[in-house]
């Protein structure tokens, strides 16, 4: 959809965040239980990653260091081999947890013109699948630094979460043409407070209890989601 303002042409967007929104899952921890099962991770490992999950969940330590130590591991790995692994793991155990509900609030928006955009914190190997399942075209996300295709470490940019996601988001939209003040957002996590605050149209689906009782107390929108298919 277009808007008219002052003889210039602005986009409206919607937004729409991944895991526990789109995804009926962290998809994060389908990942942490994937290397458990390959035997990739030690008991202290897994310990230490459950508890930066919950953590996460309950917006409490700071995501975005634990997020780059996490990616400092990865130097030296083929990014080719890292993102067919997670295209197998979405096929097996990902893509069956997409709401319907999420579809049909996207199909909504692409009937009514807007641009639809997945703004995510997690990388592009697990984001991308997803996108071209749901048939979204603008995937925002976690990229990382590739050096004669093999991962040095570092991010290329920063972490899209928290502010730094709200940075992304409104980087991308002055690059084109979208008016985020008239977008909409859709969410189900505190941590992502400083976007719902900028977009015009914020949407609290399946909300986690700190999102859902600010949301109500905001007047937003809260809705349901729901599961992926059985």
């Amino acid at each position: 959809m277009r808007h008219e303002d002052a003889g210039t042409s602005t986009r409206v967007a919607a937004f729409f965040d991944m895991d526990q929104t789109v995804v009926a899952a962290n998809t994060a921890a389908i990942y942490i239980e994937d290397m458990r099962r390959r035997g990739e991770l030690r008991k202290r490992d897994l310990i230490e990653l459950w508890g930066v999950l919950f953590g996460y969940k309950l917006a409490l330590i700071d995501m975005t260091s634990v997020m780059e130590r996490v990616f400092r591991g990865l130097a030296g790995t083929s990014e080719a081999a890292l993102a067919e692994r997670c295209q197998t793991l979405f096929d097996a155990k990902i893509v069956h947890l997409v709401s319907p509900a999420a579809r049909l609030a996207i199909d909504d928006h692409r009937r009514r013109g807007d641009v639809v955009v997945l703004l995510t914190a997690q990388t592009p190997y697990l984001a991308r699948p997803l996108a071209r399942t749901v048939g979204i075209e603008h995937v925002l996300c976690t990229e990382l630094q590739t050096r004669d295709g093999l991962f040095t470490g570092a991010v290329k940019g920063e972490v899209c979460y928290g502010s730094g996601k709200t940075r992304i988001a409104r980087a991308w939209s002055e690059r084109n043409g979208v008016s985020i003040q008239s977008s909409y957002f859709y969410t189900d996590s505190y941590s992502d407070l400083p976007m719902l605050e900028v977009v015009g149209h914020p949407r609290a689906a399946n909300p986690d209890l700190r999102l859902g009782w600010h949301a109500r107390s905001r007047g937003w929108k809260v809705l349901q989601f729901g599961s992926g298919e059985a």
